[in-house]
């Protein structure tokens, strides 16, 4: 709804002007606005929002999870030549930390401080805290269930492949909160099109991308 109002308040000369000479398209009256939460369009705008993205990413990160558990035991049966048990049950015990892990990181997300303080550091801090925990129980499962006596360091390197992982997520997070959070400068002013949908359309696409 903002960048609509926006996009209807701010002319297209205005914009234009604005971009010959290089600075940073605002719109004071725009600023000024204070969003009323109870407004029935703002009230759907929630709705949606909760629905479409935070229900509709839930489900679909709980189906991937699932066909990447039943595909793992399959691989793990028919590869596995010595215990092959431990193999088979290393998916599921490493989705049992996930929700341990996942448990303990949505309780460090509690802010003791004034209500006025950022609400990003929490998160942070619990994203933080999650993500040592994740390297933690991740090593202790895979030195569990993927040691085997004919090749000794071979659950070290089935390790380093879940680390490649876990921290090219810590960095798209990182990188997402840089070049999205209002307090860093690439906000609004790379991208050249600031009264445009350019900024609102390359953020979800680029995850699909990749």
């Amino acid at each position: 709804m903002n960048q609509c109002l926006s996009r209807y308040i701010c002319s297209d000369s205005y914009c234009r002007t604005h971009h010959r000479n290089h600075a940073l398209v605002t719109c004071p009256v725009v600023l000024a606005l204070a969003i009323d939460r109870t407004n029935p369009s703002v009230i759907s705008d929630l709705v949606g929002d909760m629905v479409v993205d935070c229900v509709g990413s839930s489900a679909h990160v709980f189906e991937s999870a699932a066909a990447e558990i039943i595909g793992a035991i399959s691989l793990a049966k028919k590869v596995a030549i010595e215990s092959p048990v431990s193999f088979v049950f290393f998916p599921v015990v490493v989705h049992d930390f996930d929700i341990v892990v996942s448990s303990i990181g949505i309780l460090c997300v509690t802010e003791p401080g004034p209500i006025e303080s950022d609400p990003m550091t929490t998160l942070q801090r619990g994203y933080s805290i999650t993500f040592l925990l994740v390297l933690a129980g991740f090593g202790l499962s895979t030195r569990w269930l993927l040691f085997s006596s004919a090749a000794p360091g071979a659950w070290l390197h089935f390790f380093h492949f879940g680390d490649v992982g876990m921290v090219t997520a810590y960095v798209f997070v990182k990188s997402a909160q840089y070049y999205t959070d209002y307090a860093y400068a690439p906000h609004g002013s790379y991208m050249g099109m600031p009264c445009s949908n350019l900024p609102t359309i390359s953020v979800p696409i680029s995850p699909a991308l990749v």
